[in-house]
């Protein structure tokens, strides 16, 4: 993971994207195309040395409905994502995970 520091202060943290396709390892895909998805993002991370960097947000763990929300935002929110999730990690869980911050320290 490289990190850079434009601005003194200032840190900018990349996130992980699919090598070659460039496509970015999001939520957005990890909900609406499942884990392999995100799962193939990471291995192809992992074989360059590249530490993945991969978030979510906190409304995601909660469940959402919304008319004037486009449906791949609200799809699969809740509990379904945080099951997914969990699968995500007890799978990669000997990549280790860390947050950000201790990262960057």
């Amino acid at each position: 993971l490289t990190i850079h520091e434009p601005i003194p202060g200032i840190k900018e943290i990349p996130i992980g994207t699919i090598p070659t396709l460039r496509l970015p390892i999001v939520w957005v895909f990890m909900r609406n195309l499942g884990n392999w998805y995100t799962q193939f993002g990471i291995n192809g991370l992992l074989r360059r040395n590249i530490t993945p960097n991969i978030y979510i947000h906190s409304w995601e763990c909660t469940p959402l409905t919304s008319r004037t929300v486009p449906w791949y935002f609200t799809r699969r929110t809740g509990q379904p994502f945080l099951e997914q999730l969990e699968k995500f990690i007890i799978h990669n869980k000997h990549h280790g995970f860390c947050r950000l911050d201790q990262l960057i320290d």
